[in-house]
């Protein structure tokens, strides 16, 4: 019923009544905080009391402004949960501080310890990581390139390549900096037979001429370096008898052993057998056991890395010999298993941080303008344990 002012519902002195909030309704007295996600520039302007453009400068350290209006907005943000939208910041800078690492898994530790020394290397420069997987596949290999290339990282590093460099992109190349890092470059069967049969030099040469045959700045370790020192090691413990486990057609494999070809040669000496075998534990069990039934077997074994190796010791113990009283067994990498497996292996060590974090610098000074070497080799180390000894009499 109207009231005797007319009004339904007015009070006697004509103020409406006070209405409740429905739900939905927020009261401007105390405006509630954003959904999480969804704070934005204006949002935190509005609280702060400043524009929008002071904001981005105050949150991006610009030095023009003020200190209390820097702590101000700075407290804003805080309290809303404000969080910058990578896209919008990307598209604003044309960078989105992101670099991209591509390898082959992520369940191997040699590219775990590489992804941490370039992660540290990147985020000194204030950019992210982001990282896939290949798994070695050629087409999941080039998808991955291009989504890295969808989201405007500011530069690739890929590990271990599973197709040749140059196939990636048949058009124009992108102008994003790509960076080679151990590349597996894939070779054919034949070239199993051309590094076991021509001259050193040559087979060298048409090795690292294929594998350099590429658009893009590479960094590996001197894998025939590398191995050619752990050869001398063993000749020096009077080893004469030396074989290597893990001939695979791609680049390292036939390095390393063009590596030991070179130490062998030197003492006058050719290897005592080689063995192709799948470069995994199993292969180097099926390897170990074809050696350790040799007759006359070798005093030792060189395999193609720490995987081939702990594969090589499991099967020489399987046929009740010892390591390294009867054959001394070398690896490459030093991941962390190779200092846990009993015996403790000798092996060439590769600086996998250095790895990351040269890899990064390259993508860095392509960025700054600057060009590195095309390619980069870092020396390994020989890290001596238990695995190997003096050649049995």
């Amino acid at each position: 019923m109207p009231d005797d002012l007319g009004r339904p519902g007015a009070t006697p002195d004509g103020a409406e009544p006070p209405v409740p909030p429905t739900d939905g309704e927020v009261d401007e007295a105390t405006p509630q905080a954003p959904e999480p996600g969804t704070v934005t520039l204006a949002d935190v302007a509005r609280v702060a009391g400043t524009s929008p453009a002071t904001v981005t400068r105050a949150l991006h350290g610009h030095p023009r402004v003020l200190p209390a209006t820097r702590a101000r907005i700075e407290t804003a943000a805080a309290a809303l949960g404000y969080v910058p939208h990578l896209g919008a910041r990307a598209l604003a800078k044309r960078s989105s501080e992101t670099i991209g690492l591509l390898m082959p898994t992520t369940a191997d530790s040699f590219w775990g310890e590489v992804a941490a020394g370039l992660e540290q290397r990147a985020i000194s420069r204030g950019y992210s990581l982001l990282i896939a997987t290949s798994h070695n596949d050629a087409r999941r290999e080039r998808g991955m390139l291009e989504l890295f290339l969808g989201k405007r990282v500011d530069g690739i590093v890929v590990g271990s390549a599973a197709a040749m460099p140059g196939s990636w992109f048949p058009g124009s190349r992108p102008t994003t900096p790509i960076v080679l890092l151990s590349w597996n470059t894939p070779f054919e069967p034949r070239h199993l037979t051309m590094v076991r049969d021509e001259p050193i030099a040559a087979a060298t040469s048409r090795v690292t001429a294929r594998a350099d045959d590429t658009p893009y700045q590479h960094v590996a370790t001197d894998d025939a370096d590398g191995t050619a020192h752990a050869v001398r090691y063993l000749l020096d413990l009077g080893h004469r008898s030396i074989a290597f486990a893990g001939l695979a057609p791609i680049r390292p494999s036939l390095m390393r052993f063009l590596g030991l070809r070179t130490a062998l040669e030197e003492r006058g000496l050719a290897p005592a057998a080689v063995i192709e075998c799948p470069l995994t534990l199993e292969g180097g069990q099926r390897a170990g056991r074809g050696l350790a039934d040799m007759d006359p077997r070798p005093t030792a074994i060189v395999a193609y890395d720490d995987m081939v190796a702990v594969g090589v010791i499991r099967a020489v113990h399987a046929a009740g010999l010892r390591v390294p009283e009867d054959i001394s067994v070398v690896g490459f990498d030093d991941v962390e298993v190779a200092a846990f497996v009993e015996p403790p292996l000798t092996t060439v060590r590769q600086a996998m941080p250095e790895l990351g974090s040269l890899a990064v610098d390259i993508i860095f000074s392509a960025l700054d303008g600057k060009r590195a070497d095309h390619g980069l080799l870092l020396r390994g180390e020989l890290i001596v344990r238990h695995s190997t000894g003096p050649a049995r009499t």
